[in-house]
């Protein structure tokens, strides 16, 4: 990803910030995906995490989506 610009960027956070302004939430984490048009809101988190695999504890594994998340990936994301 070397010398890689995110495309979109400052725009990208311009919208969360927009967003923000209108939430009464202190802090929320915001998932945005990049259209060809631009940055487009797909959902605001309340209780958002910087972990790629969530609600780990929500599924019987305890892994939560991790398996599947690897093996679309063709990589190891366990320490």
């Amino acid at each position: 990803f070397k010398n890689f610009q995110f495309p979109y960027y400052k725009e990208a956070i311009d919208l969360c910030k927009i967003a923000s302004a209108r939430c009464k939430g202190h802090y929320i984490g915001w998932d945005v995906a990049i259209a060809q048009q631009g940055p487009v809101l797909i959902e605001a988190n309340l209780a958002p995490t910087p972990q790629l695999f969530q609600a780990i504890n929500q599924l019987p594994n305890g892994l939560g989506r991790l398996e599947t998340l690897e093996n679309a990936l063709k990589v190891n994301l366990r320490p």
